[in-house]
């Protein structure tokens, strides 16, 4: 069974067609159907991008540190963004802000996150910013 541990949890291999399978795997695994990933950067800051129900959506992270996703706020987008706290990253959202583009965004903290709610405070780039958890 594919989950985080094989992407998130540890450095994944750098090779985008593995990276998205591994990604759509847990993702599937997790009930999380509805949006189809492929890699678009395999090497950190990874990057894949997916489509929603025709939406387009971002997911970026480091290994072991962080993740973010940006998307249009939806329902459909919210129910990803709860799928990945409770069944793929089983932990929950650190922060939510607006960014330029005027999509959602959702960053979650594996460490440091006192460092980039800082970093966050300081952007001129990032709107409606609100803490959720201390992760």
């Amino acid at each position: 069974m594919t989950n985080a541990s094989t992407w998130f949890y540890t450095q994944p291999e750098p090779i985008p067609y593995l990276i998205a399978e591994r990604i759509n795997n847990t993702f599937w695994s997790a009930r999380i159907v509805d949006v189809y990933w492929q890699c678009t950067r395999a090497e950190a800051p990874y990057q894949c991008v997916g489509d929603l129900h025709g939406d387009a959506i971002r997911m970026e992270w480091e290994p072991g540190e962080w993740l973010l996703l940006a998307g249009p706020e939806t329902e459909a987008f919210h129910q990803i963004m709860d799928g990945i706290s409770q069944r793929v990253l089983a932990r929950p959202a650190a922060v939510t802000y607006r960014n330029r583009q005027g999509q959602q965004v959702y960053e979650w903290h594996a460490a440091a996150g006192n460092r980039r709610w800082n970093e966050l405070q300081g952007d001129p780039t990032v709107l409606e910013l609100k803490r959720l958890s201390k992760a």
